[in-house]
């Protein structure tokens, strides 16, 4: 199957003089996010700021300017992206699971955790997956460091694209998610995985797929720094 071509976005900017707080929020902030969907053209209308009348040396001046910033936009983007990568691989380093209660819940989950990181574990009715067991740091949602994993138990009839879905609902509330594979193992089973970035947290989705036909269906969020604490309890699950 061919890939999707992305459609073409071509945006130009007047070179009329130093870019204004306006044309960021306008302009300059959205050319980084549309790049995550579109295949963009981006560059000035020099010939267009002509239609009203301009001082040749003013404009040739504004015109230099004005790529100048674009051009460091560029630069700062590119060291922006590399410094989250770098900042990434730090904070991922999988921090080897140390689990001292299993729990096995009424939908035959089964799950080996830390308590300590993990003090709530129990059966909740969510908006999203309906009756599924559920584990989170705190039993407030405001805790600054909250974080919170449900699983739900299933066949592949349950949800048509669980993934998919997610995915689309997690972009139309917070923009740009940019999911990325993620590679867990769980026991007798198959896993698919992504991680989607939602601001300072990372949501996990995944299915684990067993030969009996059934699916647990994980829906997770986390802070950055804390995605092995996900990652663990995930590849613990067992069928009961």
């Amino acid at each position: 199957m061919e890939a999707q071509q992305k459609k073409r976005v071509l945006s130009l900017i007047q070179p009329t003089g130093t870019f204004t707080l306006g044309n960021y929020l306008g302009a300059l902030k959205n050319f980084v996010r549309l790049q995550e969907d579109y295949e963009c053209v981006y560059g000035l209308a020099d010939l267009h700021a002509i239609t009203v009348r301009q001082e040749p040396a003013a404009l040739r001046k504004n015109v230099l300017e004005a790529y100048a910033l674009l051009l460091a936009m560029g630069i700062i983007v590119l060291l922006g992206a590399l410094a989250y990568f770098i900042l990434t691989l730090v904070v991922n380093r999988r921090t080897p699971a140390n689990p001292d209660t299993t729990y096995t819940a009424e939908n035959g989950v089964t799950v080996s955790y830390e308590s300590g990181i993990w003090p709530v574990c129990e059966m909740t009715e969510d908006a999203t997956l309906g009756h599924a067991l559920e584990l989170a740091s705190a039993a407030d949602s405001s805790d600054a460091n909250y974080q919170v994993v449900l699983f739900q138990r299933g066949d592949k009839d349950t949800y048509a694209d669980f993934i998919q879905q997610s995915e689309s609902d997690l972009k139309e509330a917070y923009g740009v998610i940019s999911p990325r594979k993620v590679n867990l193992s769980v026991d007798g089973a198959t896993v698919t995985a992504v991680r989607c970035d939602i601001q300072a947290y990372y949501a996990v989705l995944a299915t684990i797929t067993y030969d009996s036909g059934d699916v647990v269906y994980v829906s997770g969020l986390t802070k950055l720094a804390s995605i092995s604490d996900i990652v663990n309890l995930v590849e613990s699950v067992r069928l009961s």
